[in-house]
């Protein structure tokens, strides 16, 4: 049976991931040609060797005559011609058949250690010729799939928002003090599992959770003022300070983690203006024992975003093809109805490393206008991207419009729809419109 060994193990380790198995050599057709010596080449795959030497006992011959396997005890003979001790990658064996004696399967046991985890595509390969004249037999080569297979985690964690579900937003009403689903508010949640087909030994046995000493990671926000506390599938953080809550699970608490999802909540001050800022775990370490198999002191852990906090508003967007390049089709958005200097955000996606929530501050001029084109959207904080989509948030709540035009080279090539209650096409959200508010 094929074993796939644990990443986390410390290979070569003590005791090492050690085991015992065999490989068989078949005729296709017919047996061995008997009457002769032939010189069969066991090579394993690589990062694997041989734990003890073998010998010429390591080898027993069979007749498969129709459903019948028979051991093959007189007649045939095997001696090691070169390597196979322990450590080594490989053995040449000389087995002879005495004429008239049928065997068409030679088979190889052996125990096996691993130096390192066996790479993809590596294989046991028997190759097999009568001695002396290199003709081969069974064409030469016979290729099983690896007694060992490529290392795969033992144990895997996952971090989710649930932005598909339900925004998290920070209301307009409460001078962003309060979220708009009340405190707390769901941000997504982190969650560990074990893995139970990846084995920590060469018999099989799946990590145990007794094996882990703890699982810590960080909540960390973009800005933590007005943000009152955060917890972790109701565990409280060992320490919230700066916006980063740190975490540490152990005992029934990761026993928690390792049986689902873990909701991560916040809840806001109430008194002070919380900001538009997105929300990762980060930092996080699974910290092993080594009271079983021997496993690497810590790995990383899992890492991702949770929900973007919003501020509420007039949103407006998605905006497609959006052009970061003065030589592009530059997109000019004309917003209207605002009354004074307005805070506003904006999000771009699909933009490459530029992907992210930016804020600026909107001031319309003597005329009630606030213009702003794609290259930087009025914030010059935005790194330099080619294309993006562009969503729009201002933090006001009366009517305002925004209007694109686009552009290359001073001339017209499009004008985007309107986005007020005036617009013909009226205010329905539209995901392939440049339609809005939504």
């Amino acid at each position: 049976m094929t074993v796939t060994p644990a990443l986390e193990l410390q290979l070569p380790g003590t005791p090492a991931f050690a085991g015992s198995t065999s490989a068989s050599l078949l005729t296709e057709t017919g047996n061995f040609p008997s009457g002769n010596n032939i010189s069969i080449v066991v090579t394993l795959p690589d990062n694997v060797v041989f734990d003890s030497s073998v010998n010429g006992g390591s080898v027993t011959a069979y007749d498969n005559d129709g459903a019948t396997r028979t051991e093959v005890t007189s007649g045939v003979s095997a001696v090691v011609q070169s390597d196979g001790a322990a450590g080594d990658n490989s053995v040449t064996y000389l087995v002879s058949i005495n004429s008239g004696v049928s065997v068409d399967e030679l088979e190889f046991d052996f125990d096996y250690a691993l130096t390192a985890c066996v790479p993809d595509g590596s294989e046991l390969v028997i190759t097999a010729n009568i001695d002396g004249s290199g003709t081969p037999i069974e064409e030469g080569t016979a290729s099983a799939d690896s007694i060992v297979a490529p290392c795969e985690s033992a144990i895997d964690g996952v971090v989710l928002s649930d932005e598909m579900t339900q925004d998290t937003f920070v209301t307009l009403a409460s001078n962003f003090q309060e979220f708009n689903g009340g405190s707390p508010a769901p941000l997504g949640s982190v969650e560990y599992t074990i893995d139970p087909t990846v084995d920590v030994d060469a018999a099989g046995n799946p990590l145990m959770e007794s094996s882990i000493d703890e699982i810590t990671f960080d909540v960390v926000f973009g800005d933590g003022t007005g943000i009152d506390s955060v917890t972790v599938g109701g565990v409280a953080p060992d320490t919230f300070m700066g916006g980063v809550a740190s975490f540490t699970f152990a005992g029934a608490d990761l026993t928690a983690l390792l049986s689902g999802p873990q909701n991560v909540e916040a809840t806001a001050d109430g008194a002070i203006a919380i900001e538009t800022q997105t929300v990762s775990v980060e930092n996080a370490i699974v910290n092993f024992n080594d009271t079983g198999p021997d496993l690497v002191a810590t790995e990383p852990g899992a890492t991702g975003s949770l929900d973007t906090i919003q501020r509420e508003g007039q949103t407006f967007g998605v905006f497609d093809w959006n052009s970061g390049s003065p030589s592009g089709t530059i997109s000019v958005y004309r917003v209207t109805g605002l009354t004074g200097p307005t805070d506003y955000t904006v999000t771009l996606t699909n933009a490459g490393s530029a992907n992210g929530v930016y804020s600026g501050v909107a001031t319309p001029n003597s005329n009630g206008e606030f213009v702003i084109n794609s290259l930087n959207y009025g914030i010059p904080s935005i790194p330099a991207y080619i294309r993006a989509d562009a969503e729009f948030v201002f933090e006001f709540a009366g009517d305002v419009d925004v209007d694109r035009l686009m552009a290359r080279n001073g001339v017209i090539s499009a004008f985007g729809d309107g986005s007020n209650d005036d617009s013909v096409l009226g205010a329905a959200p539209s995901s392939d419109d440049d339609n809005g508010p939504t």
